[in-house]
């Protein structure tokens, strides 16, 4: 496993300014395994979910993020300094796919949001199946994830940010089976996004 200590200086000072702006909470962190590969399945509302997921998640995790923002020199210097690698809008690349599948044998988290991009109405919607794909191809588990909050905070088109509580709920851990086909793929998808929308009705 992985150790960026650049990205566990940013750990602290965020869950600092977070906890400032959002009273985060952080809601069955003892859901996930302390070692080992996984991989963080969220719902996707807001441009802070990435920022929310690693100040919540007591491990450090590796993320994908739209190609675009790695143009320039800083922000895409920045970007890879907390673990980030860009991803065509087109879906994950072969060498991606084995880069992450790498990363996660090696015993790191990986956050996916499987729903592919950001909700317009903050409403969960339906999950791609990438996140099934990796899990099945690393034997991974899946660690779903419900942020509350984020939408509100700073919703998609916003320029503001509103401070309001957020929280972060981790769920159980769900393991892929054995088989490797299409159908398993779509149920196990399925089952994910149902895993994360009962986080949502929880309290």
């Amino acid at each position: 496993m992985r150790v960026n200590l650049f990205y566990s200086f940013m750990h602290l000072m965020s869950r600092f300014i977070l906890w400032a702006l959002f009273r985060l909470e952080r809601i069955g962190v003892e859901n996930i395994p302390r070692r080992g590969g996984i991989v963080f399945a969220a719902n996707h509302a807001s441009f802070l979910d990435p920022i929310l997921m690693a100040s919540a998640s007591p491990r450090q995790m590796y993320f994908l993020a739209k190609d675009e923002l790695f143009k320039g020199f800083f922000f895409p210097l920045l970007l890879r300094s907390l673990n980030a690698m860009p991803i065509k809008r087109e879906g994950v690349s072969p060498l991606i796919f084995r880069r992450v599948n790498k990363l996660i044998g090696e015993g790191n988290a990986l956050l996916l949001f499987p729903e592919g991009t950001r909700s317009k109405s903050g409403k969960i919607g339906k999950g791609k199946t990438g996140v099934s794909l990796i899990s099945y191809a690393s034997s991974s588990p899946v660690i779903p994830v419900f942020i509350e909050g984020s939408f509100n905070a700073l919703p998609p088109g916003a320029k503001m940010i509103t401070p309001v509580k957020i929280k972060v709920k981790f769920g159980k851990p769900l393991y892929p089976e054995r088989e490797k086909k299409r159908e398993n793929y779509k149920k196990f998808t399925e089952l994910i996004m149902q895993k994360i929308k009962e986080l949502n009705s929880s309290r």
